[in-house]
This record gives C-alpha cells, sequence and structure tokens, in this order.
C-alpha cells in the first residue's frame, strides 16, 4: 500500500539522494525527485515516482518543485574546490530558496542535509556534541564546510521563527559507499599516480565515516519522525554516522586491500617530508598559474580527530546503521576494484 503524500527529495540522482529515493520507494512512499538531469536509475510502481527537472538556483524551479508536497528532504549540494560562489549558489542560495518555497507550498516537514566538517576548522575534534550551543569556525575546513555552515545555519534560523514548517538538519560524517563521488574519487586518482604507497601520521587520530546507506536510512527515519510528531525534532541538529570512528589511513588501507590492491597505505613518510613537496607542488603551479593539487591543510586532515556524539540519531530516530561493517567494506571495495582496474 501507497504511503500518502509525495516526499520530494532535492539532488535525488545525486550520490546519497539516490540512495534515499530507493529506500523510499521501498517503504511504498510517492516520490518526487528534483534534479537537473534524469538518469533513470530508480525503479517504481506505477505512479510512485515522478521527476521535477529544474535548477535550484532558480526560485520558479523551486516553487514548482515543491507543490502538492508532504515533505522535503533535501539533499542537493556541489563540492567544488576553488569554485565557492558556485558552492555557495547551490549549496546555500539553494538552501534558501527550497525553505521559502516550500514554506509557501505549506510543505510540513523540511530535512536538511549538512555535514560535522560544517564545525571543523582543521584542529582536532573529539566527541563533538549535537544540543550545546551552535558555533561554526571562524574559518571553516573549506568552502564546501562554510558553505554548508551558511545553509544549516539558515535551517536552524528558520526552526527559530516558529513557522508552520518543521524543520531539522542532518550531520552525516565523511561519506563514501559505491557510486561514491568526493571521498573515493580522491584515492583512484592517488592511486592511478602511484601516490597510495604510504601514508604519514602515527594512527592515532580517529574521524567518523557514514556508509551512504546508512545516511540514507537516516534520513527515511528523520522524514517519518518529523511528519509524525514534528515538535519533537523541530531545529534539531542530529549527528548521523557508523558508529566506529577510525583511522584515515586505516580505513583506506583496509577498502584498497579488499579491493585487491594490498600493501597500500603501509609505507610511512615523515610529515615534514610530505608538507615540503605540496609546497614546492603549489608553488610550481602558482607560477603556471594553476590551482595545485596538493593544499597543505588537507594532507593535515587524517592527522585530526574528528568524531562526534550521535545520541539523538539513536533516541529520537531509533537509528543504528542497518549495513554491517563487513558487508560496507565489501560493497565498496567490489566498486573500488572496478575503478581501480
Amino acid at each position: 500500500m501507497t504511503q500518502s503524500g509525495i516526499i520530494l527529495v532535492t539532488g535525488g540522482e545525486g550520490f546519497l539522494g539516490t540512495q534515499v529515493v530507493r529506500l523510499l520507494l521501498e517503504r511504498k512512499y510517492q516520490v518526487r525527485v528534483f534534479a537537473r538531469v534524469k538518469r533513470n536509475t530508480h525503479t517504481a510502481q506505477e505512479g510512485q515516482l515522478s521527476y521535477h527537472l529544474g535548477d535550484i538556483r532558480s526560485r520558479e524551479d523551486c516553487a514548482e518543485a515543491c507543490q502538492g508536497v508532504k515533505a522535503v528532504i533535501h539533499t542537493a549540494s556541489i563540492i567544488l574546490r576553488g569554485l565557492r560562489r558556485e558552492m555557495d549558489e547551490v549549496n546555500v542560495e539553494g538552501t534558501r530558496l527550497m525553505l521559502e518555497e516550500a514554506e509557501k507550498a505549506r510543505v510540513k516537514a523540511f530535512i536538511h542535509t549538512s555535514s560535522i566538517s560544517v564545525i571543523h576548522d582543521g584542529s582536532p575534534l573529539s566527541g563533538g556534541i549535537e544540543d550545546g550551543p551552535v558555533v561554526y569556525p571562524d574559518t571553516p575546513y573549506d568552502d564546501y564546510s562554510g558553505s554548508k555552515a551558511r545553509a544549516e545555519a539558515l535551517v536552524l534560523d528558520w526552526a527559530k521563527k516558529g513557522g508552520n514548517m518543521a524543520v531539522c538538519t542532518l550531520r552525516p560524517g565523511l561519506l563514501y559507499g559505491p557510486g561514491d563521488r568526493s571521498f573515493l574519487p580522491v584515492l583512484i586518482d592517488t592511486f592511478h599516480h602511484c601516490q597510495t604507497r604510504f601514508y604519514w601520521g602515527d594512527h592515532s587520530a580517529r574521524m567518523d565515516f557514514t556508509y551512504v546507506e546508512n545516511a540514507a536510512h537516516a534520513h527515511v527515519l528523520a522524514v517519518e519522525a518529523l511528519t509524525l510528531e514534528p515538535s519533537g525534532l523541530m531545529g534539531k541538529i542530529i549527528h548521523v554516522t557508523d558508529g566506529e570512528p577510525e583511522p584515515f589511513f586505516l580505513f583506506s588501507r583496509e577498502l584498497f586491500a579488499a579491493a585487491g590492491h594490498p600493501n597500500h597505505f603501509a609505507l610511512r613518510l615523515p610529515l615534514w617530508i610530505i608538507l615540503s613537496f605540496a609546497r614546492m607542488v603549489t608553488f610550481v603551479y602558482g607560477l603556471l598559474g594553476r590551482q595545485s593539487p596538493l593544499v597543505s591543510k588537507e594532507l593535515l586532515y587524517p592527522l585530526c580527530d574528528l568524531y562526534v556524539e550521535m545520541n539523538l540519531a539513536r533516541t529520537a530516530l531509533g537509528y543504528s546503521p542497518i549495513v554491517p561493517r563487513e558487508e560496507r567494506v565489501a560493497r565498496t571495495a567490489h566498486w573500488l576494484k572496478d575503478q581501480l582496474a
């Protein structure tokens, strides 16, 4: 039996959005995908799935997408290093337009996808809490994190004004899984440039990862909770992770080994060598008028704790990872193996 009401998924053809749509369809929801292009990635019963093709930077497109919708799951965003203006247009202004047009259309609930990186400035963060004062760093870790922080602030401010539309924000950890378009492509690129044999640091720093299907599951739980009991989650920040923070390079090594490429990330190099090389590359690229593929700040990323508490997801949503660790690694490695061929 089909669930009543249409759930609009912005970015429904993206990495996370695709999985959100799939899980909603499995639960017999009526789903509308708001995306730039249709990739025919979804299978649904007749009348269960519809598309609104448009640009989230267009108020008219956002307004049309929201018509007749019960709830919005706003996953749409872009990660383009060096293109801050484009990220602000999509990630920040796109969120503003969606909030405004969703309320005009009398949407009942709005779930915004954020990231734990919004509270990260490159310094260690261990056990970040959900229910304390929201403090964003003066200097964001990168332009993407800054844009997502500004978008999240819009959502939280929206909740404070006490409108009829219930809103909350979900903060996944570092997303990964088959079809990843951000984290794993970086590893794949370094592999093809023969740069994955070594690592730096002592594996003491841990970070939160979130398998994409686990993140999607949390979004579905959130839309159900927010539509049934809006007051309980109104304006809340909900951290969503695999619940097992671990060292960046050890996790990367495990994925590569499972994909048939052991002995990667196995040779330890002193950090000063890595940073000196990065500065040299940056200098040369600067002379050529090009953006360096290596940034010293990014090389320090695996050396900082970046993990958070996840109490609200467990208690308010009843969330726990639906894909166990062994299966997460196996699925990701199977996809990764094809990309490394």
